[in-house]
């Protein structure tokens, strides 16, 4: 009986995989080892498996709304605007941003003395 090495791991493909490693296999498999096989990506997915040349075509990673937006406005939108990659580095400038004016505010509560002498 093979190891649970899988346990609490849902798997995934990017695409067709080389050799044996078939959608049908790689479910086999993974549920042998205890993990969840998935044939969607979804927010349960804690592993996408892919080749080095999927990996490597550097395929935009963009939000939805680029689709959508492309599509009501007919005309592609430019991928950068849309990238996940930037979409997330503001996200986190944004809260750490924030969690640098919510230390401030503590710090001013703390040390700033307003009583009168």
């Amino acid at each position: 009986m093979p190891r649970q090495i899988f346990k609490k791991c849902v798997i995934a493909v990017a695409g067709p995989l080389p050799g044996q490693l078939t959608a049908e296999n790689l479910a086999q498999w993974t549920r042998l080892r205890k993990g969840i096989f998935s044939n969607d990506f979804d927010e349960f997915v804690t592993h996408l498996l892919c080749t080095r040349e999927q990996f490597n075509k550097r395929v935009p990673r963009v939000h939805y709304d680029w689709f959508e937006f492309s599509a009501v406005q007919e005309k592609k939108q430019p991928e950068k605007e849309y990238s996940m990659r930037v979409l997330l580095a503001k996200q986190k400038a944004r809260e750490r941003e924030e969690r640098r004016i919510e230390k401030g505010i503590q710090n001013e509560e703390k040390f700033v003395n307003t009583s009168k002498s």
